[in-house]
């Protein structure tokens, strides 16, 4: 598998050291999914990755930055394999031609469960984007009212997406903002609460 199609996928929920431990799962069709949650459960989100060649299984990654650390002394293109015991993988086997690394998994039960809104509220703006510019490509309907969101989780999931060819943001006036960002190997949803400003 190629190294930078891995490390690029990974960014989209580590977002820059915010995000640590998560599930991965991948599937039979070698489709990998995550979901994510920060510690202070402000922001949300999943993943989906396509064309991933890694075995069907579900991994603990109790420490996405040890992971990074550990692909960076790999070449462009990376084997892997697992070591499984009574079904569940325990390690994650890592090695090209001139480097192999063993990456111990985490038992699932303590990675943070993330889940997602069972109902959306009725969003009053939307911006379509997927570079910053001036206009800005925006509906509303209703009045906006003011909202604050972490923006320093804002920023980091753009700047992690800034190779989707489609980005969607959308706000509630219930305190919601979903970003939906994907291109043609991914698609990813983060889902921001509002939080109280001053």
């Amino acid at each position: 598998m190629k190294k930078d199609k891995l490390v690029n996928v990974i960014k989209k929920y580590h977002l820059n050291n915010t995000i640590d431990s998560v599930k991965w799962v991948v599937g039979a069709d070698k489709s990998l999914d995550i979901n994510f949650v920060t510690s202070d459960r402000t922001l949300v989100g999943s993943l989906r990755a396509t064309n991933i060649d890694i075995e069907e299984s579900e991994l603990g990654i109790y420490t996405t930055a040890q992971l990074l650390k550990l692909l960076s002394v790999f070449g462009d293109d990376i084997d892997f394999s697992m070591l499984k015991i009574d079904g569940l993988a325990r390690t994650l086997n890592m090695k090209d031609k001139e480097s192999a690394v063993t990456y111990m998994l985490s038992d699932l039960s303590v990675i943070p469960i993330a889940g997602k809104p069972k109902a959306l509220p009725e969003f009053q703006m939307q911006i379509k984007a997927t570079r910053i510019t001036v206009p800005i490509n925006a509906s509303c309907s209703g009045d906006v009212e003011y909202k604050s969101f972490n923006s320093n989780y804002l920023k980091e999931l753009m700047v992690a997406n800034s190779d989707a060819t489609s980005i969607l943001i959308e706000v509630s006036n219930a305190g919601l903002m979903v970003v939906t960002a994907s291109n043609a190997d991914y698609s990813a949803t983060y889902y921001l609460v509002e939080v109280s400003h001053i």
